[in-house]
């Protein structure tokens, strides 16, 4: 089974387990955040009794350019949780996403996986859109 990982904010970071999902290629986030070189790691991470997968996307440079954490929907459940009132709904991307009000952080699940993507703040070029992230998430999903 295919993993991905989303790193979002600090308050979502308290739970995630392996999921269905599987990492976005290398190719397409370059494509989509018009940057080169991109190269990605995963982490199987344990907290608090779950298992969650961390992938870090990076451009040719070393810099951190998108961060996905993956996980399953019951996970998604106290992710939404975490960020109570600050979750913002989305439509269009799995079922029931938000986005982390003033963050272009968004969450979503479909059937058993979930998923979180933040574009970092180091990353250079094109200032990254909500429509981007969105359709970065679809493809993790």
């Amino acid at each position: 089974m295919k993993t991905k990982h989303v790193a979002v904010l600090f308050a979502l970071s308290v739970a995630a387990q392996l999921a269905s999902a599987g990492e976005i290629p290398d190719s397409v986030v370059e494509k989509a955040l018009s940057v080169t070189g991109v190269k990605h790691t995963s982490k199987t991470r344990n907290q608090q009794g779950m298992t969650f997968s961390d992938v870090t996307y990076v451009d040719g440079g070393g810099n951190p350019v998108l961060s996905l954490r993956l996980g399953t929907p019951s996970q998604y459940d106290l992710w939404k949780s975490a960020v109570g009132a600050a979750g913002e709904p989305v439509a269009g991307v799995g079922s029931d996403a938000f986005a982390y009000k003033g963050a272009l952080t968004l969450c979503a699940k479909s059937g058993k996986s979930a998923a979180c993507m933040t574009p970092m703040p180091t990353l250079k070029g094109p200032k990254v859109t909500a429509v981007q992230v969105q359709e970065l998430l679809k493809q993790a999903l």
